[in-house]
């Protein structure tokens, strides 16, 4: 196991983005940011790059580092806890990620379009505010960000999200469920 020190990890951890933020700077492209999101060459289907390498040794060491300062029953709640499909399933299923105005808009015009209350749409828009899906700019009102751009204009995206919370996950929950009543379909040459 790695003994680094916490210390020793940040300075890591520092040294990668600086090397980040260089890659970036030698191609002319912007730092990623919640207003505008990825530089395209930081995107999972970009060719190979050093800023690409670097974007993915960063995650994975801010993600050690995460890991690391959680204490270990969270380990095994967190992801539940702080699951950005929580909210964005229903952003998407109530219509709320379509009907979002581009310019960003008030909880109160969006209840009042979509025929919904005040305070589920405030809470659902603020719990995705947390994941950096929208902005909160003053009170009850919310602005794009690059991902809820994307969920505003990219139909496949709000029906993977559909799909994945109405059907993908409750049949991953049901896997266990069944291979207990089933033992023998859950062998290993069947996966």
């Amino acid at each position: 196991m790695d003994t680094s020190t916490l210390k020793e990890r940040a300075v890591d951890i520092s040294k990668v983005a600086d090397t980040l933020s260089d890659e970036l700077a030698q191609l002319h492209l912007p730092e990623p940011s919640f207003e505008h999101g990825l530089p395209g060459a930081l995107h999972s289907d970009a060719p190979d790059s050093n800023a690409s390498a670097a974007r993915q040794e960063l995650l994975q060491k801010l993600d050690e580092y995460r890991s690391l300062l959680t204490e270990p029953t969270l380990h095994l709640t967190l992801n539940w806890q702080r699951n950005p499909l929580i909210s964005v399933h229903s952003v998407v299923r109530l219509g709320i990620a379509e009907t979002f105005p581009s310019q960003g808009g008030t909880v109160q015009d969006l209840a009042s379009r979509l025929n919904l209350r005040d305070g589920l749409v405030r809470r659902l828009l603020a719990h995705c505010a947390t994941h950096h899906i929208y902005y909160q700019t003053e009170h009850d009102f919310f602005v794009h960000t690059a991902a809820s751009t994307v969920l505003k204009e990219n139909e496949g995206m709000r029906s993977w999200i559909l799909i994945g919370a109405e059907e993908l996950i409750p049949a991953t929950l049901k896997a266990s469920v069944y291979g207990k009543a089933e033992p023998e379909a859950l062998r290993a040459s069947d996966t």
